[in-house]
Formats: C-alpha cells, structure tokens, sequence
C-alpha cells in the first residue's frame, strides 16, 4: 500500500501510526522529514 501524499502536507502532526498497516519500509521515507513536529512513530506490524 501507498501513504496517502496529503498526509505528508499535515505539518503540525504529532503522532503517526501505521503499525498494523500493510505498509513496507526499507529505509525511512524522505516525505517524513517536513514533518517537524512529529514526536511519536509507530511502523510495527
């Protein structure tokens, strides 16, 4: 599955939880780095 883009325009987001999703991460997407006030990520499955 894909992340939708417009959740990465969301730059006041503070807590983002995929763990359970059927998203697959090699490396961490760069998409993540605007999100400046990210303080909890969750990528487990």
């Amino acid at each position: 599955s894909r992340i939708p883009p417009a959740l990465f325009y969301l730059h006041l987001l503070q807590h983002f939880d995929l763990s359970g999703s059927d998203f697959y991460f090699s490396t961490m997407p760069s998409k993540l780095a605007p999100l400046t006030h990210l303080t909890h990520l969750s990528l487990s499955s």
